[in-house]
């Protein structure tokens, strides 16, 4: 395809993109007329050397080797200086894993309480469960209570928490009484990186005005690369990730819609407080 037979085309979206951007950004347009220019002026001068050369089918490649080479010097002048990299620019980088230990949920009290809510639904006596010396569960039950209620129950634990219950001993029966032991694997959950790290990105960059890179580092570590900071707001970067949320609670009544309860909540106040004179 010859040069001359696309220049209208190009032409025609230069003009085209010029006339849609807003008449108030001349940067805009000032852009996308030195596009335009470019792009025109490469294929002309492909012609031209094409031409020169009695090589006329030549030139639209002539043109797009022209348009390559200026293009590549007009952008790299017109963004100059480049931008640095962290290990050029300066910066921090921070890496972070996750620590289960600190944030698994403390799964025993919620366990116990289940299974003496479970297991005393139906008995007459009462069953206690309890936490063992060593971690294990320790269920006690009189001798003569279904022991496949006691399977039922820990297998509902099952399911709902991420643990994995074994016979730690053989059942006992003594003075009337039968004790089961059960020990406890737990067992994690994978994590969804993409969640962690959208929410870290919420917590150091809510506006997203900051250029800062928050990316998955191995199987449960996250990266952060803030470019060109100072001490002090590393500091302050790094308070954000490793501290925890804090969650207020305040009571939201006004005067308008709840007059009559802040005035029941005032006198009452009003009256303790002659109350302790």
């Amino acid at each position: 395809m010859a040069s001359h037979s696309i220049l209208p085309w190009i032409l025609a979206q230069a003009e085209q993109a010029a006339a849609e951007a807003p008449a108030d950004d001349s940067s805009v347009a000032l852009r996308l007329l030195a596009a335009a220019g470019v792009i025109v002026g490469s294929f002309l001068v492909g012609g031209l050397v094409a031409r020169a050369l009695r090589m006329p089918d030549f030139g639209f490649k002539i043109g797009v080797v022209v348009f390559a080479i200026v293009a590549g010097v007009v952008i790299n002048i017109a963004g100059w200086p480049p931008k640095l990299g962290i290990d050029l620019s300066g910066g921090v980088v921070l890496v972070y894993e996750v620590d289960r230990a600190a944030s698994k949920p403390s799964w025993m009290p919620t366990v116990i309480a289940n299974l003496n809510d479970t297991l005393n639904e139906e008995s007459t006596e009462r069953v206690v469960a309890r936490p063992g010396a060593s971690g294990e569960i320790v269920i006690v039950t009189p001798d003569d209570f279904d022991p496949d209620e006691v399977d039922r129950a820990v297998g509902t634990l099952r399911q709902s928490h991420d643990l994995t219950f074994h016979t730690a001993a053989e059942p006992r029966t003594e003075d009337g009484k039968t004790t089961f032991t059960y020990a406890v694997d737990e067992q994690f959950k994978a994590i969804e990186m993409d969640k962690l790290i959208a929410a870290v990105s919420r917590r150091i960059n809510p506006g997203g005005v900051k250029e800062l890179t928050i990316r998955q580092y191995g199987s449960e570590q996250i990266e952060v690369i803030v470019p060109e900071v100072e001490k002090r707001e590393v500091e302050q970067i790094k308070k954000r990730i490793s501290t925890s949320g804090l969650l207020e609670f305040r009571i939201a009544a006004n005067r308008n819609d709840d007059a009559d309860i802040i005035r029941a909540g005032e006198n009452a106040h009003c009256t303790a407080h002659r109350g302790i004179r």
